[in-house]
């Protein structure tokens, strides 16, 4: 699967058909947003988070969608719910994604077991671009 590139508020409400989004706030100036967003991109086509519709949303070049979201450092990942905001992480934390991906995933398929994805790539020291 690839990454939805978010142009307008209405992107974010066109989910594809899941329960679950996650939108990747970046800049391509920032380097924890280039490590962030190559982790994402990985995720986003394992099939075990084939139920989980990623987008990304480039901050600056969109600064109307990140007001609305209060979006004030990248990278910032929000986690959508039935296109509500439910969760965020700030900055480039791949342990503590893991565990948000990993809760978000286990809450649409109660009961399956898998191992993380996240555990194989080597941790970026946790920062933010702002």
């Amino acid at each position: 699967m690839t990454i939805k590139n978010v142009s307008s508020i209405d992107d974010l409400q066109n989910d594809g058909g899941k329960e679950i989004t996650v939108v990747h706030f970046h800049t391509e100036w920032c380097d924890e947003s280039r490590y962030i967003g190559n982790i994402l991109e990985a995720i986003s086509s394992n099939e075990e988070f084939s139920n989980i519709n990623f987008m990304k949303c480039a901050a600056e070049n969109f600064p109307n969608i990140s007001t609305e979201f209060n979006v004030t450092a990248v990278p910032t990942i929000l986690f959508f719910k039935n296109g509500r905001q439910v969760d965020e992480l700030t900055g480039a934390d791949p342990v503590l994604l893991n565990n948000k991906l990993q809760k978000y995933r286990k809450s649409l398929q109660v009961g399956k077991k898998s191992s993380s994805p996240l555990r194989k790539m080597m941790p970026w020291p946790v920062g933010i671009c702002s």
